[in-house]
């Protein structure tokens, strides 16, 4: 997964925060590093300039055939989020 992105504000960490949704059920992506700065993407990171973030998202064979939704955020490790969005899936 490759998005490149403007910094809406300065930012000295950065907080990936990866979860799928199935149904009415919300439940964190496995395998997933939270902490991603200097190994994802630059920290800190100043308002204005563009970054690109990359990630390898892990679907293990043992990983059920199911469809659901991947919501995908990087904050400031307050809350406040450099970006967001939601995806739908399908694992066959």
């Amino acid at each position: 997964m490759t998005v490149d992105f403007t910094a809406p504000f300065d930012a000295q960490n950065a907080k990936l925060d990866i979860k799928v949704q199935i149904g009415p059920i919300v439940t964190p992506w496995p395998d997933q590093p939270t902490n991603i700065c200097n190994n994802f993407v630059p920290c800190p990171m100043e308002a204005a300039q563009n970054y690109t973030f990359l990630d390898v998202i892990a679907v293990l064979y043992t990983f059920p055939a199911i469809e659901g939704r991947v919501i995908t955020q990087l904050n400031d490790g307050n809350g406040n989020d450099l970006f967001c969005f939601k995806l739908d899936v399908k694992l066959v």
